[in-house]
């Protein structure tokens, strides 16, 4: 019988790393960017690609965070480490809603075009 974290998927695993080598990662990401003080287009081209920090994958201190992790999930080939981040929301939490699956919410701008009566 395979583990559970195998057969089903998805499991969401808390405390596996100690807080010291997480710490060390996250004060690697902080230290870099006030170091480079990241532009609006730097951290846009890392948002649409999902991947944060990609000069840092190589890093002592991201690394460590899977040296760590417990033997059954090292098993295989390593692939690139991938630093993802979000910034956190402000205000109420919003609904996530398929956009596919809802008829579309049409607003006052909805199908304005740059030019048009809507858009002035």
């Amino acid at each position: 019988m395979q583990p559970p974290y195998a057969t089903a998927g998805l499991e969401i695993a808390r405390g596996v790393l100690s807080q010291r080598l997480v710490d060390d990662a996250l004060r690697l990401l902080h230290l870099d960017t006030l170091e480079y003080g990241h532009s609006a287009q730097t951290l846009s081209e890392w948002l649409w690609a999902m991947h944060w920090f990609p000069h840092l994958n190589q890093r002592d201190e991201i690394l460590a965070l899977a040296r760590a992790l417990p033997a059954p999930w090292r098993s295989g080939t390593l692939c690139d480490p991938q630093i993802l981040l979000q910034f956190p929301h402000i205000g109420p939490e919003p609904e996530i809603v398929s956009s596919i699956s809802t008829k579309s919410r049409r607003g006052p701008m909805a199908g304005a075009t740059r030019g048009s009566s809507a858009s002035r």
